[in-house]
């Protein structure tokens, strides 16, 4: 009798070390999952950060660009600006030179 109660004894101490060893291997595993996972999440953030600061500096660049052709349009309409007023003068002076030549043939 006595060797039999020291066996379901032994069987139950046999059951809980390999339940627990069951346990710590899950455990074990749950671990490695969660480590794995981190690593992926600072994966994925480092290269958010890198595709952030490649949008930033394209960005950047663009408003560069946009400010250098408004700065173009606005010599180049500076310089229409220019033309438009000599071309008025122009007109002006053709204007009195074509009233000058009628009063002469007038006066003749």
């Amino acid at each position: 009798m006595a060797e039999l109660a020291r066996e379901v004894v032994q069987a139950a101490q046999r059951e809980r070390i390999a339940a627990k060893a069951v346990d710590d291997a899950r455990v074990q595993a749950a671990g490695a999952r969660a480590r794995a996972a981190e690593q992926a999440l600072q994966a994925a953030q480092t290269g958010l950060a890198r595709r952030t600061a490649a949008l930033d500096r394209a960005r950047d660049d663009l408003d560069e660009r946009e400010r250098a052709a408004d700065q173009r349009n606005h010599l180049a309409d500076e310089r229409q600006r220019a033309a438009d007023e000599r071309n008025h003068r122009a007109d002006q002076r053709e204007r009195a030179a074509d009233e000058r030549d009628r009063t002469a043939r007038d006066s003749e």
